[in-house]
């Protein structure tokens, strides 16, 4: 079985990041973005006339060192034994789970031992 047939990804707790003037902020969807049926697209962020020029980061959940008030979302992942878990490609550095990014898989989809993948196409639009 190589597709999770049902399955959702979900994004939650928005918001925009820069070193530019946040009052120049594009607007973020404050709803639970729940990516669901292939091929769809879904707006994640607009800016009206005048807004949103420079870098922005779309932030999907935030760690507790975060200085912009936004809710900590991250835990660290545990083994069985209770011990954090560390990534060797990355110098070892603790693994985080981030409950703003979610992958629900209905109960009575069926489950491999295989890996499972996908791709998402991120798409920047100057629309009229």
């Amino acid at each position: 079985n190589n597709e999770l047939k049902g399955s959702v990804i979900s994004f939650d707790k928005s918001w925009v990041n820069s070193t530019w003037d946040l009052s120049k902020a594009p607007s973020v969807s404050k709803d639970v973005v729940r990516i669901n049926n292939i091929g769809e697209t879904y707006t994640l962020a607009e800016a009206s006339k005048g807004n949103g020029e420079g870098t922005w980061l779309i932030e999907f959940g935030a760690s507790e060192e975060n200085t912009n008030g936004q809710t900590n979302t991250l835990s660290p992942r545990l083994t069985l034994n209770g011990e954090q878990v560390v990534d060797p490609a990355f110098e070892n550095k603790p693994v985080y789970k981030n409950s703003a990014v979610t992958l629900s898989i209905p109960e009575a989809t069926k489950i491999d031992p295989v890996p499972y993948t996908t791709v998402l196409t991120w798409i920047l639009s100057e629309l009229p």
